[in-house]
């Protein structure tokens, strides 16, 4: 065999091993997704904004299956002729093929109905793992859907700005602030607060304001003006959102100890003092969430 020969082959041969070896060590794609369900349809979401490559989402259930591709721009795709009530399995792709070799599509289930709110939190590690989009299954509250959008700082501007840009707008936008971000001061807080807030209701989506889930009192000893500030921003939000036409959902109120502080009860944190076990989501916020829009709703009082 001539020398060029084996200098060919073996060439080939480490590109392929290339491309088998990135496919086994595919990463996770990094983009995050929600299908928000309609009547007989779902709108399949990048909550991602610096994504800025086309996907491919395909829906299969109940003997069908589409497929449509979602713009980098537009950042959605819509799925119509579905059934009510059926779940259906949702495959999520980079378009394009260095994407394919890469990244290892996303999965996920969802289940068409006709919902009369859209509901999307703004929030940071807490939102999160609240798991929001999981919340209609979970309460049984079929009529409502909600989602999430993380940003891991005080100001949320940016999620304000691609939500009024985005094709998939939400009813009713949940603005909630980390108490990692305490102590700060409370003028600036509020007005970057409720800029954001006349920007969302000027574009015709409703807006609640949460108050910030507060620390423990062990936390707080190590950083004593971090609850002194929350408490400030809570009262200041509870005085200045009625006078605004805004909602509150009283977070504080509803995981707080019996103290005059109103620190975060320790059966409701874990170690660091800062963030919530499960249960404060299953026990407390679950219900409290529910049964806040559900008041809305029927014209009872949300408290």
């Amino acid at each position: 065999m001539k020398k060029t020969t084996v200098i060919l082959l073996l060439f080939l041969f480490f590109i392929a091993a290339g491309i088998v070896g990135g496919v086994f060590m595919r990463k996770d794609m990094p983009y995050e997704f929600e299908a928000v369900p309609m009547d007989k349809g779902l709108k399949i979401v990048n909550t991602t904004d610096w994504a800025n490559r086309d996907c491919v989402v395909v829906v299969k259930g109940a003997g069908v299956t589409q497929t449509a591709v979602m713009p980098h721009d537009s950042k959605f795709a819509e799925i119509k002729g579905l059934s009510n009530g059926r779940k259906y399995t949702i495959s999520i792709r980079r378009k394009d093929v260095l994407g394919r070799l890469r990244y290892r599509g996303i999965q996920l289930t969802a289940v068409p109905r006709d919902v009369s709110k859209y509901v999307v939190l703004f929030g940071a590690s807490i939102g999160h793992a609240w798991d929001l989009p999981d919340l209609s299954q979970r309460q049984h509250a079929k009529d409502f859907f909600w989602g999430y959008r993380g940003y891991y700082e005080f100001d949320k501007t940016p999620l304000v700005e691609s939500i009024v840009a985005s094709s998939v707008k939400p009813d009713v936008v949940v603005i909630k602030e980390c108490a990692a971000y305490f102590p700060r001061d409370t003028k600036e807080a509020v007005n970057k607060l409720f800029a954001g807030v006349e920007k969302l209701k000027n574009n015709g989506i409703d807006v609640v304001v949460a108050t910030t889930v507060p620390v423990t009192k062990k936390r707080n000893s190590i950083n004593p003006d971090q609850m002194k500030s929350i408490n400030t921003f809570n009262k200041v939000l509870r005085e200045m959102a009625p006078a605004k036409g805004v909602r509150i959902l009283d977070l504080q109120a509803a995981l707080a100890d019996t103290s005059e502080q109103g620190y975060l009860a320790d059966r409701f944190a874990v170690e660091d003092g800062l963030h919530l076990k499960k249960t404060a989501y299953q026990d407390v916020l679950d219900k409290l969430m529910v049964d806040f829009f559900a008041a809305k709703e029927t014209g009872k009082s949300a408290k």
